[in-house]
């Protein structure tokens, strides 16, 4: 008779996205570095369009809260940017030899990429809701005028007081749509100089996608750009202030990736 090879056995690695990998516990396998082990074609499905990128990140780091060994391991968070970030249609720059020897982190590298894909994910979401809005408003601005002017005419020809407060409320409707003062974040700005700023918020999160780790402008610019989409904006007072406002851009704070345990 021929004697048959027992199979190694089998464990599952942390469930991502609800899905489970299988790998050989052998005695290889299990002296393998944790970048051999990497559920790298997982991730880079689940990463397979923007829609997907917020759960796959999250999922990438509850994975390594529970591979305590690969957690720190310069290794495996390389590859993970290599498969998940260095692709066609993002092309992001991962981290030299040399940095890694510095002590710059891949794995801070990593969620500071998915922080920055994000963004771009959101810019991507607010130019197509503030479209769809300005095309709403258009249309509800036409009704409102037409309902001022038929106002305007009863008013006109009637003595009636309820007839020119109809008008004079139907005009400051129709006002208030028209120079959009009842919007949740920017009063009075038009939805298409709102489209534009974020158009220019998606423009700095691709470039800051594609900058070098080292390169902290890229990262203060889309912070700037952030900050102008969707920091709330306050109506300018009836008179201009005298008190004078003093600049602290100079003054910004980068969150940028850690530099650790650099080699001495």
């Amino acid at each position: 008779m021929v004697r048959q090879e027992a199979k190694p056995r089998m464990r599952l690695l942390p469930n991502l996205g609800r899905l489970a990998l299988e790998c050989s516990t052998s005695t290889k396998s299990a002296k393998a570095s944790p970048s051999t082990i990497l559920p790298g074609e997982l991730l880079a499905q689940v990463l397979s369009s923007d829609r997907h990128s917020s759960s796959a990140c999250q999922n990438a780091e509850a994975w390594a809260a529970t591979e305590r060994s690969a957690r720190d391991d310069p290794e495996t968070w390389l590859t993970l940017i290599q498969r998940v970030f260095v692709r066609k249609g993002i092309k992001a720059r991962t981290l030299t030899e040399a940095q890694v020897k510095a002590g710059y982190s891949p794995r801070q590298w990593f969620f500071e990429l998915c922080n920055r894909f994000n963004m771009r994910k959101a810019a991507r979401e607010h130019i197509d809701s503030l479209t769809r809005r300005q095309i709403e408003a258009a249309e509800e601005t036409e009704r409102l005028y037409a309902r001022m002017r038929a106002a305007a005419t009863e008013a006109l020809f009637s003595e009636d007081v309820n007839k020119r407060l109809a008008f004079r409320a139907a005009d400051e409707r129709y006002d208030r749509m028209r120079l959009n003062m009842d919007d949740p974040v920017h009063p009075g700005v038009p939805l298409t100089d709102q489209i534009v700023s974020a158009r220019l918020l998606l423009a700095a999160a691709n470039r800051a996608l594609k900058a070098d780790p080292l390169d902290m402008a890229a990262r203060k610019t889309l912070d700037r750009c952030w900050e102008r989409v969707f920091k709330p904006s306050e109506l300018p007072p009836l008179l201009p202030s005298t008190d004078s406002e003093n600049s602290d851009d100079d003054n910004d704070s980068l969150d940028g990736f850690i530099v650790t345990n650099p080699e001495s």
